[in-house]
This record gives C-alpha cells, sequence and structure tokens, in this order.
C-alpha cells in the first residue's frame, strides 16, 4: 500500500494548495481515522481522512492518489 503524505493528498484532492493545508491540519479541522491529524501525517488508502467534518473518499480520486 502505497504511503502519502496528508498535505499532498488534501492538494490532490483540489481542497487546497499544500501550504493552505498545512494550515488546516495545524488548525485542528483535518482528522485520519477519527484523530486530529498533525503536520508530517503520512497516510494510505485505508485511512479515512475527515475535513471540516466531512469524509473524503479515496476512491473519487483514486487515480490522483496514485504518484506519477
Amino acid at each position: 500500500m502505497e504511503r502519502i503524505r496528508l498535505n499532498k493528498y488534501l492538494a490532490s484532492r483540489g481542497i487546497c494548495s499544500r501550504r493552505d493545508a498545512d494550515k488546516l491540519i495545524a488548525s485542528w479541522t483535518v482528522l485520519v481515522n477519527g484523530v486530529r491529524a498533525e503536520l508530517g501525517t503520512v497516510i494510505t488508502e485505508a485511512d479515512e481522512v475527515w475535513v471540516r467534518a466531512k469524509i473524503l473518499e479515496h476512491n473519487d480520486a483514486s487515480d490522483r492518489f496514485r504518484r506519477v
């Protein structure tokens, strides 16, 4: 299973830029598997990511999740 930094994942989903993703993570509005995310968090496709109380579905951007 591939691992990717959370800020890169949020940027690839079109939520925000990587720098803005770091701000979101620092402001405690991002959860990974129900736990508050921290800067530098690494996720896999098996993880659930919540932004502002809304879950992001990995399969919506499965082609974006993989590295090119």
